[in-house]
């Protein structure tokens, strides 16, 4: 039987927190009689994610479905496995390491109704002792910009009717990172209505330590490259005006470093990304008129 609701979690090969997210999952509201619920094992162990989700999972409100998708490494294959394995009409995505908040999945849903692509809005304090939370945030109020382009749903709290996935061929694999905003983007430019959900509140987990942050920033801007090249032409920018704002971001952060976790994760983070765009800033320039 098919549900009209399918929630996809990506569930890579450390997935400590996924017991959180599942109890936070088990506990919503649901607004359809059955929810399906598929978990896309992408270099994580089937067996031992099937019998947590056994032991958390309540049915028959929630139908489980634990897939191996570990054929190919990456979140976009193993967003796109999961959702290609639902029979929602309607597909939610939340990662394995964050927690939902109650009305999550009907805030979601709800706003698919009216839109094509929508996404809810993030908290980044419950999960992050510390200080850790309390910069940098973006999604808190409405849908996050970036590149001085379009909005776009980042792929932890993202909700799609199945329709918009199968017209757009869901995540490009060819992203690790930032497939979320080519994803988005991509709608918009197809004419589907890509809005905000602000009933659907995420707790987001960040990562612990300054050299993980560091790391995961400057991977990010290695993204960035591909990115800005396929959509410049739509009206995405980036100049070195852009990499003189983030080096002077980079130097405040720095000397705010000594007053806290926070400073220093935010250090960690800016410095990341500057140096990630400094190194690709001849690859990200080309062509661009924007100098």
């Amino acid at each position: 039987m098919n549900a009209s609701i399918s929630v996809v979690v990506p569930v890579g090969p450390n997935f400590e927190h996924l017991e959180a997210q599942l109890r936070a999952l088990a506990e919503q509201a649901l607004p359809a009689p059955t929810v399906e619920l598929v978990l896309s094992c992408n270099g994580s162990d089937v067996q031992t994610v099937s019998s947590t989700a056994a032991k958390i999972m309540p049915a028959p409100t929630w139908r489980v479905r634990v897939i191996d998708s570990s054929e190919r490494r990456g979140p976009s294959h193993a967003r796109n496995a999961g959702w290609r394995a639902a029979s929602g009409a309607v597909v939610l995505f939340c990662d394995a390491d964050d927690v939902v908040a109650a009305g999550w999945l009907a805030g979601l849903a709800e706003q698919l109704r009216q839109a094509d692509v929508v996404g809810g809005r993030f908290e980044y304090e419950q999960l992050n002792p510390g200080g850790v939370g309390t910069w940098g945030a973006i999604g808190t109020a409405d849908l996050p910009v970036k590149f001085r382009h379009l909005p776009f749903v980042p792929s932890g709290n993202l909700g799609a009717a199945r329709e918009a996935l199968e017209r757009l061929d869901g995540f490009d694999t060819d992203l690790d990172r930032s497939e979320d905003v080519d994803f988005s983007w991509r709608a918009a430019y197809a004419g589907l209505r890509v809005a905000p959900a602000p009933a659907a509140l995420l707790h987001v987990r960040r990562r612990e330590s300054v050299s993980t942050l560091f790391a995961q920033a400057r991977e990010d801007a290695h993204f960035d490259v591909p990115l800005i090249a396929r959509h410049r032409s739509h009206g995405a920018k980036w100049s070195l005006r852009d990499l003189a704002r983030e080096a002077a971001g980079t130097l405040v952060a720095l000397a705010q470093a000594p007053f806290g976790a926070g400073h220093r994760a935010k250090l960690a983070t800016r410095s990341g990304r500057f140096l990630g765009h400094l190194a690709a800033a001849p690859r990200m320039l080309r062509r661009s008129r924007q100098l």
